[in-house]
């Protein structure tokens, strides 16, 4: 009997740490569930402050979701949500985290690619335009890696994405518009003026291609064919505002002109460049998340 003992032993041991780890799975997968269950909710609420446009409350939520469970898809909304707020240096690095849990995916690529454009490192958007163009040669990505190559000074390199998108969709009213754009930028003004006054004669015109036309007077010295495009839209003071902003243009220097045809006006010499692998948005999310269980969701705030 006494032989027996240690067998015993061992098998009440073994039974003790096999119930202790049965526990411990079992709280863990308890903890899981709870965890994906507060996460949905705080979700859900988020979306509803998103959709509400009351975006910090919206983001507080999915960062709190993120933190309980981390899945591309609130990581997704954590982007989205920061590029509304007008943050796009969080907004790149959110899209950079999931292009690296993601690399095949090609819409994280190319929400990469536009994210890294608005945070204004061109030179990444460039590449990663490229890359994109790899897996997936659409129109839209075409015309999105002209603008980058623009607005870097390569208008070769974006009238042949502008070339390739027009001889694939002849319709396509985007690519003829940035295709004078990028003639105006290159110097070549009379090919830009024919270009989009094309445009402006179309049945299906709109009306930022006589805004666009109305630069090419303007800058051109033509500020009696500009005002007449001009006053369809603007109030007789922007009128006169915008006049005087074409006088000013042929001041700028040729990167100054890329940076306010495409929405940058900035100052170009102190571009504030993002890092996709800076601290700002990972130490966001090791944060504890914003607030506890316990305490009330954050208040919508009102729209303005």
């Amino acid at each position: 009997m006494s032989s027996l003992f240690p067998f015993f032993r061992l098998f009440f041991i073994v039974l003790v740490l096999g119930m202790g780890a049965a526990c411990a799975l079992k709280e863990e997968a308890y903890r899981n569930a709870a965890n994906e269950e507060a996460s949905s909710s705080l979700t859900r609420i988020a979306d509803s402050s998103f959709e509400a446009e009351n975006y910090q409350p919206a983001l507080d939520l999915y960062l709190r979701a993120y933190k309980k469970k981390p899945d591309d898809a609130t990581l997704e909304k954590i982007a989205v949500t920061f590029k509304r707020m007008g943050n796009a240096q969080a907004s790149y690095q959110a899209y950079a985290m999931l292009h690296q849990k993601n690399p095949k995916n090609s819409l994280y690529l190319k929400n990469l690619a536009q994210a890294a454009f608005y945070a204004e490192d061109f030179q990444a958007s460039q590449k990663y335009y490229q890359d994109l163009l790899q897996l997936d040669s659409s129109d839209g990505n075409h015309l999105g890696a002209g603008v980058v190559e623009d607005v870097l000074g390569n208008h070769d390199a974006a009238q042949d994405h502008y070339r390739q998108v027009i001889q694939h969709s002849p319709r396509n009213l985007n690519a003829k518009n940035n295709m004078g754009l990028s003639l105006l930028l290159q110097g070549k003004v009379t090919e830009a003026e024919s270009t989009l006054k094309a445009l402006t004669q179309r049945a299906d015109s709109e009306p930022r291609f006589d805004i666009n036309l109305a630069l090419v007077y303007g800058v051109s010295g033509k500020s009696a064919q500009a005002q007449p495009l001009l006053e369809k839209y603007l109030s007789q003071d922007q009128v006169a505002s915008t006049l005087q902003f074409y006088q000013d243009y042929n001041v700028l220097n040729t990167r100054q002109r890329r940076r306010v045809v495409y929405g940058f006006p900035e100052n170009p010499e102190t571009s504030p460049k993002s890092n996709p692998e800076g601290e700002s948005l990972k130490a966001l999310l090791s944060q504890a998340p914003p607030g506890t269980e316990e305490k009330s969701s954050p208040k919508p705030k009102p729209k303005p």
